[in-house]
């Protein structure tokens, strides 16, 4: 995998904006990039701010510079093309809603929602110990991490094989334990994402695997709850974390296309 932002042009006046997760990189999203593509939507995934080379990097920056890169993509995104599309995965998630929320969007797709990492798989330390999230910014726990943990986000074997030696890689940008200063700069951003969601008038599909190995559906739950507009939360049985890479990515991939494809039908022109 490489740290490099993603660009694949279309052959429409619509585009698609996906964000990569947490310690990843554009690249985990390129197959469903490339999917979207073959639909005739321009994709564009930006590598966030302190993302994509190592912990002391990503722990320089917080929630409020992820979001202001890609409000920075967004905009030249949108200068460009007549809808966009916003999309995410876990904290990605996050930043889509709250782009949502503060630019005019065609449609909103989430995929796995994260305000915490409370899945099955998880380590207590992020289960059941929110005041560690608080207290994340303190010099002496923010950098403390823990290895992302089997099964990995991923159901397949051979995916996941595929993904645990990618992990960790230089070349890749993708790190392979989550620092408690970005864990709790994922907990801060979901508190705004609480506020702000009833902000989000533009259609919203959701995506959850019934049994998340790494945020539990009901996060998926409490994003539908909160959002201003017509949602559709979408629960896949034979996925994990990684619904857009696991199992039923096709399935995934497809309804997105359909989702912003109807979206783009009913959205005006221009943007603000």
């Amino acid at each position: 995998m490489s740290a490099a932002p993603i660009l694949l042009p279309g052959t429409r006046d619509d585009a698609v904006m996906l964000i990569h997760g947490l310690t990843g990189a554009p690249a985990e999203m390129k197959p469903l990039a490339r999917a979207l593509n073959r639909q005739g939507f321009t994709v564009y995934v930006p590598l966030l701010p302190g993302h994509g080379a190592d912990k002391k990097t990503l722990l320089r920056t917080g929630w409020r510079d992820w979001l202001a890169g890609c409000e920075a993509a967004f905009d030249r995104v949108a200068a460009d093309h007549a809808t966009v599309h916003v999309g995410g995965v876990c904290a990605g998630a996050s930043l889509a809603v709250l782009l949502a929320a503060r630019r005019r969007v065609a449609s909103l797709v989430t995929y796995s929602m994260t305000f915490r990492y409370d899945g099955w798989a998880m380590p207590l330390i992020t289960r059941g110990a929110p005041l560690l999230y608080l207290i994340g910014s303190l010099p002496l726990i923010r950098s403390i991490g823990f290895a992302e943990r089997h099964p990995f986000g991923i159901k397949d074997d051979r995916l996941r094989r595929m993904i645990q030696r990618q992990l960790g890689e230089p070349s890749n940008g993708m790190l392979d334990e989550f620092p408690i200063g970005a864990c709790s700069e994922l907990f801060r951003m979901g508190a705004r994402v609480r506020r702000e969601a009833a902000r989000v008038t533009a259609p919203a599909l959701l995506f959850h695997a019934t049994r998340d190995d790494m945020a539990d559906a009901g996060n998926s739950r409490l994003l539908q709850a909160r959002l201003g507009g017509p949602t559709q939360l979408e629960m896949l049985d034979d996925s994990f974390h990684l619904v857009h890479l696991d199992r039923q990515a096709g399935r995934v991939a497809s309804l997105t296309a359909s989702h912003c494809d109807a979206a783009s039908r009913l959205s005006a022109p221009a943007h603000a």
